[in-house]
């Protein structure tokens, strides 16, 4: 609608580097929004989109996703495998290690439940709010674009070349 019309000027005109590429959103609740920029940072509203604050993530690479289970818990992540989580609405960030060096392209939060999907067909998982990551075995090497679950147990991820997974088990088994 019109207020997404005027959100890219705001953005643009915010930021403190040179340029702004948007990559991805999370709206986690219905006044709460998180938009990440390419080059590191993101930019939240909890008043449904009247004002807009800027916070720099510190990541050294190029940012891909991003995916908030609700005003404060969040995650970003981009190339060489960057993770970087948030626990008070993006105003600090950690990185997290994951064991994987892999791009990331997509994250979704459920709870404290946090998926990760890249290249090569890599999917981490995180049970305790990013804390602690594991790999699942997605039977494929495609880059994968997107994650969604339903709930804890059901989910699919769709990638490069018509890649499409689902798992019933919470990602223990993708087919």
């Amino acid at each position: 609608g019109a207020s997404a019309l005027l959100l890219l000027p705001l953005l643009a005109a915010a930021s403190d580097k040179d340029h702004c590429y948007l990559r991805d959103a999370s709206a986690p609740t219905v006044s709460a929004a998180f938009v990440l920029c390419e080059q590191g940072l993101v930019y939240s509203t909890t008043d449904t989109g009247a004002t807009w604050t800027a916070h720099d993530t510190g990541a050294p690479v190029t940012l891909h996703a991003i995916s908030f289970s609700d005003v404060n818990h969040g995650f970003v992540g981009g190339e060489s495998g960057t993770v970087l989580g948030t626990a008070d609405g993006g105003k600090t960030w950690q990185a997290r290690k994951t064991g994987s060096t892999e791009h990331v392209l997509t994250i979704f939060t459920l709870g404290d439940r946090a998926w990760v999907g890249g290249f090569d067909g890599t999917i981490l998982f995180s049970s305790d709010t990013g804390a602690t990551w594991a790999k699942q075995k997605s039977g494929t090497t495609m880059a994968l674009e997107n994650i969604f679950f339903l709930d804890p147990d059901h989910g699919w991820a769709v990638g490069w070349s018509g890649t499409i997974l689902r798992t019933a088990d919470g990602g223990k088994n993708w087919e």
